[in-house]
């Protein structure tokens, strides 16, 4: 079992990339940077930071080949942080703080104000898919300044532009054109800090599995569309290429249907399918850790609130306000490859919601170290030979 255990390294990591970038610009990051990184930015007057969503040094690895253009430029591997998933990872990025610092722990978090489990990114009650007429709980409870805005606080003469995908207001359709909008900002102004995010091949992996022909196609395209971009800018910028995570394909289980968890839960689980965070009633403590540990032992670490606070998982700095009511009173922490889901039966549209999440055959936010491992990827312009 320990061999499949991968603990997180918070000082060779994506917030440790983070905290490089703040350093380059004057500002003293929370936590450790990346030495050589430091000295490599301070050479560059425009930085390119670019997060693929999901590209773990497993994805990277097996589709494309030793020679292609990406890999030969992976200078080194990351760390991710806990959990290893895109509402904790990218927030970690952005804004140069540990999960515990920013409280951003999973896609869905329990909100005691609302009695209700909600999605971060969309509002949404997470059993039901119903939007809430609520104000955003992520802007509410989990708002921060990000990296960029203190940078150009402290630097006025950089322009910071974001590239996001179409979803996000102004967002490109395609890599091609987020390559497309990377040089005409370039061009357009002096200097520059320039962040693009993707959602592949992350979104896609999630219902098609790690390792099929699309996957190894959109890996392709990314590698063609990043190799174009070395060749189309300029000396004085340096692109630095990451993903927030990795990610594995799974076995889905639904624990409601186990005998006796149910019984034991004060209200569904929360977090992911790998960190998955339970509120236990206070008389069923002792059974819920025997009977979890009965059904899932060989996939899953159960820690109890304490011990996950305590552990280290979560990082270093100052508690989030929110991060308490976020554990539940156990978390267990997938090193197998199962992820636990459940259904509400009482949800008028349970078989909608059970097809929805049965179609996830591949996830992250466990402890293993597919999940864990991310490229750290740097070029600069790419001569034409």
């Amino acid at each position: 079992m320990k061999e499949k255990i991968f603990y997180p390294n918070y000082n060779n990591s994506i917030l440790a990339l983070s905290s490089s970038i703040l350093k380059k610009y004057g500002i003293l990051p929370l936590h450790s940077s990346l030495p050589e990184l430091d000295k490599i930015l301070q050479k560059y007057k425009n930085i390119v930071l670019i997060i693929f969503d999901g590209m773990g040094k497993n994805i990277l690895e097996h589709h494309l080949k030793e020679d292609s253009f990406l890999r030969r430029h992976k200078k080194s591997t990351l760390s991710s942080i806990y959990p290893p998933t895109t509402a904790a990872a990218t927030n970690s990025i952005h804004s140069g703080k540990a999960p515990i610092e920013h409280g951003w722990l999973g896609w869905m978090q329990y909100f005691k104000e609302y009695d209700e489990i909600i999605e971060l990114f969309t509002n949404k009650a997470f059993y039901s898919q119903k939007p809430l007429d609520i104000p955003s709980v992520s802007q509410r409870f989990l708002s921060y300044k990000d990296i960029y805005t203190q940078i150009t606080e402290k630097n006025k003469d950089i322009h910071f532009e974001r590239i996001f995908p179409d979803w996000y207001p102004g967002g490109v359709k395609s890599v091609q054109e987020m390559r497309e909008r990377i040089v005409s900002t370039l061009k357009t102004h002096e200097k520059n800090i320039i962040l693009g995010y993707w959602t592949d091949p992350d979104s896609s992996i999630h219902h098609n599995g790690c390792f099929t022909p699309l996957i190894n196609n959109i890996m392709k395209n990314i590698n063609t569309e990043m190799e174009q971009l070395s060749k189309e800018i300029d000396e004085e910028t340096l692109v630095l290429i990451t993903a927030d995570h990795g990610i594995i394909d799974i076995e889905l289980v639904w624990i409601n249907e186990f005998d006796g968890i149910k019984e034991c839960l004060k209200h569904a689980p929360t977090m992911e399918l790998r960190t998955t965070s339970f509120f236990v009633k206070e008389d069923k403590k002792e059974e819920f850790k025997k009977l979890f540990n009965q059904y899932f032992k060989e996939d899953f670490l159960l820690f109890t609130h304490e011990e996950f606070i305590e552990s280290g998982l979560l990082g270093s700095g100052n508690k989030h306000d929110k991060v308490e009511d976020f554990v539940g009173d156990f978390v267990a922490v997938g090193f197998g490859k199962k992820g636990l889901s459940y259904y509400d039966e009482n949800n008028p549209n349970v078989e909608t919601f059970k097809k929805y999440m049965t179609s996830f055959t591949s996830d992250h936010a466990g402890i293993s170290k597919e999940e864990i491992e991310v490229p750290l990827i740097i070029f600069s312009k790419e001569k034409n030979k």
